[in-house]
């Protein structure tokens, strides 16, 4: 029967996830959000067969675009782009 050993400060059993870098240059799409179309949409394709999509209004679009920034380490004020 195996002893249960004490795991060293810091370290853990679980995979921790790796930040993502930011960028060295702050992207265009967190601050501008073109009107030219004004379908919003967030896709996730894997293939032909496996996809989805979620239609947005202006507003949601800005916000998720905002909290991915936030994510990715780019400061960006709450009401930074009107609706």
């Amino acid at each position: 029967m195996a002893k249960n050993r004490p795991q060293p400060q810091g370290t853990t059993l679980e995979p921790q996830p790796a930040a993502a870098p930011a960028p060295a240059e702050r992207p265009e799409w967190i601050d501008e959000t073109p009107r030219q179309n004004e379908t919003y949409v967030l896709d996730m394709v894997v293939d032909a067969t496996a996809y989805q999509d979620v239609e947005l209004t202006r507003a949601e679009f800005i916000a998720l675009k905002h909290h991915l920034a936030r994510m990715r380490s780019f400061e960006v004020e709450d009401e930074e782009e009107a609706v």
